[in-house]
């Protein structure tokens, strides 16, 4: 069971990597602030917010070195420039993909749209079938 999980899971990592490919815009994203505590959607409000002119980006990220995805946060300037505020110098490992930039008045449920993407990506970009197999495992 578990090599078939493990199979599936890089065969919907596959599929993730050709929809970012093909159905997003990469960005080119400058390491800014490395805070590293898996709560990038809070990091990018809080960078956002106390910052005018700031927009925060939900996107994809893919590591260049294993392939895997995640969904990301990320803030925008006030001049175009894309800023990693989580991640710091681990930028440089990553692929970004732009999904769309969160509106102002969203900071404060930012909680429920991060488990809002999540879901709509996970039925999205997986079958039933792959759904079952997994349970709740994560695949962003």
């Amino acid at each position: 069971m578990f090599n078939l999980r493990k199979r599936i899971k890089k065969r919907i990592e596959s599929r993730i990597g050709e929809f970012c490919y093909h159905e997003l815009e990469k960005v080119e994203v400058k390491k800014k602030v490395g805070l590293f505590n898996y709560k990038c959607f809070h990091n990018a409000c809080e960078y956002a917010s106390s910052r005018n002119g700031c927009e925060v980006v939900m996107g994809i990220y893919i590591n260049k070195r294993d392939n895997h995805p995640s969904l990301h946060f990320w803030c925008r300037d006030k001049n175009g420039k894309d800023l990693e505020v989580s991640m710091g110098y681990l930028a440089e490992c990553y692929s970004y993909y732009e999904i769309r930039v969160i509106k102002v008045y969203d900071y404060f449920i930012i909680d429920g749209v991060f488990e809002d993407a999540m879901e709509y990506y996970r039925n999205k970009l997986t079958t039933k079938w792959e759904r079952f197999i997994l349970g709740k495992d994560r695949i962003l």
